[in-house]
């Protein structure tokens, strides 16, 4: 019996290599989910990490023009800020909507709040400081 098997000429039947290959055809799927699954993550971590970058820019030179005293006190406002950091869209490039306001609080602290949004991201990031006018930062030269 045992000789028989081994010394069977036939070849692999059909039936046997359509299923090798639907097993395969599993096998690849599965592994492209886990690609997709994983590109998708990471867009959308890119796409936080630059926000975050935006956020913190706007927040260090927003609190550095209220913190001098010879600045004028920001208004706050919306902006479009590109993550390329050009003044307008380069291919592939994303717009964040960049949101200031500037409520004052006292006689000399302002609260800072920036949000930032972008298209994957309606919600945003946001953040909020508390900023007070401080001689030891007065400089003579022009507000940034």
């Amino acid at each position: 019996m045992l000789h028989t098997i081994c010394n069977n000429n036939k070849g692999v039947s059909l039936v046997e290599v359509l299923i090798a290959m639907a097993i395969v055809v599993i096998g690849v799927i599965g592994v492209l989910g886990v690609f997709t699954q994983s590109y998708n993550a990471s867009v959308k971590s890119d796409g936080l990490g630059r926000a975050a970058v935006i956020l913190h820019r706007t927040l260090e030179r927003n609190q550095l023009r209220i913190m001098n005293p010879n600045c004028a006190i920001p208004t706050g406002g919306t902006e479009t800020v590109y993550a390329s950091g050009q003044a307008s869209a380069k291919p592939g490039d994303i717009a964040y909507t960049v949101t200031t306001s500037v409520q004052t609080k006292g006689t000399n602290a302002w609260l800072l709040t920036v949000t930032v949004k972008w298209a994957q991201n309606q919600t945003g990031i946001k953040e909020s400081l508390l900023v007070t006018r401080q001689d030891a930062f007065k400089t003579v030269s022009s507000c940034i």
